[in-house]
């Protein structure tokens, strides 16, 4: 059945039910422009036919539940583009009337159905015909319906909005309208309100209706701010203050001024501060939004004039929260003066209100001088020129010279220092604060990691003015004594953010950057400062940077290692001398190439420029280092394995070489032996390493035995420390039976020291007589032993 077949069908069946029944289905699966197009021909008669045969279909779906819900969708369909063009006909006035009297009953049958014919409504609603005044009954209360339930969705609001004349011609002080104001009341807390603009245009729509319409709203909104987001509460600040001003001479103007925005103010500043019901944080940021959406002068006034009577008492108020909260309301919205006070009456009220602000930074409550320090740092920032200058001065003093130094208070210390941070984004404060920001520097030893973070941020920003830098706060050599003793990364980056500009500037000269490192960063005042620094430089230097300051630094110490002096010269400054015997000096510059390569990792591999640089600079120095640092130092040559762990592999034959060697010299600290070990296994040397080792620790508890002095005391410490567990699986095929004689040979009671060994774990001798091993190491023990298999070795304990 086409649609036009469907149409004669709607047309021409009287008793048939079965066929228009089919017909309607089949309108109901059509496009609305094609349903238009095939009416266009019919006549008034047919119209009319079509209308009463609707109508009948209409009535029996809604009194018989058994009536599948899609005939009366259909039926909607058919009635929705009869309206566009016989808006006025009699039928379809009758249509709307049944199917708007109906509109809640539908919900037994289908949402979507019910919904679709809500539109129809609002369809026929915007059409400029008479007798539609009914549908006001009943298509609010299903729209407000649906968008607080579960269903409702953003474009509901928009259609609520298009029909809100419907609320005009509602009378809401009669007991019929009681259920459409409980729906209006939870209007304002659902979010779905305040995503678009047409949620707020229609709470404030609402609001200058009716007196108790107004009230309602007004409440509801009131009741939910406390649990509304900062994107909601913004919204109702702009919505009280463009309501402000559209009922200017409206009968509800000063039921609107006393028992709302009074109310509100009242509300803000008795508000709980803390506890489960906390709300002064949402009420101020509704004030603050209506402040600065209210920009007439004359609503201005009619602020102050609301103002008056609450906030001065509320001032001086005994109850430290009542204080806090107006000192936050006063603060926005400062100065409270009235446009037509004369100059003088002007400058007094001025002058009356700076006065204020100094008592409130000097409260003897600790919430209230925190917020009179925020809000005086913006009341600084956009009215610095505008107020007294001797204000001014005596306000900064204290903001500088007084509560930093708050001892009963860090909150108080933290925000002073925020409000100084914030103060220096207007350039006109810059001169002022210069006189007195080198009094903070004590801060920076405050017990409250929070202060000294605190003081850090403001020494950055402080950093990025002209006038000010952060050396007239604090010197870099007393940042670099913090850096030393600081475990915090947080204040360890902020702390070489500013300082690795002062020491490695990225323009100057290598030799200036080398300089910098051992005359400042690696001094005896601060000695672990040097390795903080360079655990958070890296961002600073780039990959480039690092692995050519690691190149000049192994360069020194390859140097070092021949001559046994090296001087560094600089074009602007006097040279300096280093000597091998500076052993401070030479670890840590081992360890400063170490963590850079450590950190330039990664950036190496994809930077063939860098990859380079390591390739073809860096390697070839490491073996002659290695060979000569060994004997010197056995601490020297951890940061070298772990330079050789960061390398590329390819090209590392002469370090390799290197590393056996030191094996193979039996005068070699195992100290020496046991990081190498560790290199070799992570470039994958595992098969030649095992048999090395394995010498090497041989003939270390053979000279034990053997009451040799080949074997210090500092050996046995690094075998407690070394970890060959990734060795477990293949020593049992490559410890020989010789090897494992001599392991078995070794252990027992060796000159009053109990030492059981086992190559394919932890290497783990006791210490001293009488002392045991500990259970865990029992435990590892005996997996390896079942791993190992063919080693059985027995644990003698004390």
């Amino acid at each position: 059945m086409n649609i036009e077949s469907s149409i004669t069908a709607i047309t021409n069946c009287h008793n048939d039910k079965k066929d228009f029944v089919r017909a309607i289905q089949q309108l109901r699966k059509s496009k609305d422009s094609l349903i238009e197009e095939c009416l266009e021909p019919l006549d008034k008669e047919q119209i009319h036919i079509i209308c009463q045969n609707i109508l009948t279909l209409l009535k029996e779906s809604i009194c018989d539940i058994n009536v599948e819900a899609e005939y009366i969708f259909a039926a909607a369909i058919i009635v929705q583009e009869l309206i566009k063009k016989f808006p006025c006909n009699s039928d379809v006035e009758e249509f709307i009337t049944l199917l708007g009297d109906n509109l809640l009953k539908f919900n037994d049958k289908n949402l979507y159905v019910q919904n679709f014919c809500c539109t129809v409504l609002e369809k026929y609603w915007l059409l400029d015909v008479k007798k539609k005044e009914h549908l006001a009954s009943y298509v609010p209360a299903f729209l407000i319906a649906k968008i607080i339930s579960s269903v409702g969705k953003v474009h509901d609001i928009e259609r609520l909005y298009n029909v809100r004349e419907m609320f005009q011609v509602i009378d809401f002080d009669v007991p019929s309208a009681d259920g459409l104001l409980d729906l209006l009341q939870h209007l304002p807390s659902n979010p779905l309100i305040y995503k678009t603009h047409f949620g707020i245009e229609l709470v404030q729509f609402l609001m200058t209706l009716n007196e108790s319409l107004m009230l309602h709203i007004d409440n509801a909104i009131k009741s939910h701010i406390p649990s509304l987001q900062t994107t909601a509460l913004n919204y109702i600040g702009k919505m009280y203050a463009k309501t402000l001003q559209d009922i200017r001479s409206s009968p509800l103007e000063k039921q609107f001024h006393v028992q709302c925005i009074r109310d509100l103010i009242d509300c803000a500043i008795h508000c709980h501060r803390q506890g489960p019901y906390k709300s002064s944080p949402q009420l101020h940021k509704v004030l603050v939004m209506l402040h600065r959406h209210t920009k007439s002068v004359e609503l201005r006034d009619v602020l102050h004039d609301l103002y008056k009577p609450l906030l001065w008492k509320a001032l001086k108020s005994s109850n430290g929260g009542v204080r806090a909260n107006a000192t936050n309301i006063f603060l926005n919205a400062f100065p409270l003066i009235l446009s037509s006070a004369s100059k003088v009456e002007h400058q007094d009220r001025l002058e009356e209100q700076c006065n204020t602000i100094r008592e409130l930074l000097m409260d003897e409550d600790e919430d209230t001088r925190v917020t009179a320090v925020k809000g005086t740092a913006i009341v600084l920032e956009k009215m610095w020129n505008a107020l007294p200058s001797y204000h001014v001065t005596e306000i900064v003093k204290l903001l500088c010279l007084e509560l930093p130094f708050d001892k009963s208070s860090s909150k108080v210390v933290i925000a002073s220092l925020q409000s100084i941070k914030a103060l220096l984004s207007n350039p006109a404060s810059h001169v002022c604060l210069k006189k007195h920001v080198h009094e903070l520097a004590s801060n920076i030893h405050h017990p409250s990691p929070a202060v000294r973070a605190a003081l850090l941020s403001l020494l950055k920003s402080v950093h990025h003015t002209k006038l000010i830098k952060f050396w007239d706060i604090i010197s870099p050599d007393e940042l670099l004594k913090v850096l030393g003793v600081s475990s915090a990364r947080p204040t360890q980056r902020m702390i070489v953010g500013l300082l690795g500009p002062v020491f490695l500037p990225r323009d100057a000269a290598l030799a200036q950057q080398i300089r910098s490192i051992i005359t400042e960063i690696c001094t005896e005042d601060v000695p672990f400062a040097y390795r903080n620094f360079f655990l958070h430089i890296y961002p600073h230097l780039g990959v480039m940077s690092s692995v050519i300051l690691v190149r000049a630094l192994l360069s020194i110490m390859k140097e070092l290692g021949s001559e046994g002096s090296v001087e560094i010269t600089n074009d602007d400054s006097k040279p300096i001398e280093i000597h091998l015997k500076d052993a401070d000096i030479c670890r840590k510059l081992f360890e400063i190439s170490a963590i850079l390569l450590t950190l330039a990792y990664t950036d190496v591999c994809k930077c063939e420029e860098a990859k380079s640089v390591v390739c073809n600079k860096i390697v070839p120095l490491l073996p002659k280092l290695l060979l000569h640092f060994s004997h010197k130092d056995p601490s020297y040559v951890e940061p070298l394995f772990i330079i050789i762990s960061k390398l590329p592999k390819a090209g590392l034959v002469g370090i390799k070489k290197a590393c056996y060697l030191i094996f193979n010299d039996q005068h070699s600290s195992l100290q020496i032996a046991v990081p190498a070990a560790k290199s070799l296994l992570r470039i994958g040397e595992v098969d030649t390493l095992l048999s090395t080792i394995l010498q090497h620790i041989t003939r270390k508890l053979k000279s034990i035995n053997d009451g040799s002095s080949l074997c210090s005391p500092a050996d046995t410490t690094v075998l407690m420390d070394f970890k060959a567990r990734d060795m477990v699986g293949v020593m049992e095929e490559l410890l020989s039976d010789e090897e494992r004689e001599i392991l078995l040979s070794s252990e027992g009671e060796l000159d009053g020291v109990y030492c059981t060994v086992l190559a394919t774990a932890d290497i783990i001798p006791t210490i001293s007589q009488k002392k045991t091993f500990r259970s865990d190491n029992f435990v590892f023990l005996s997996q390896c032993l079942a791993l190992a298999g063919r080693l059985s070795i027995h644990l003698v304990v004390c």
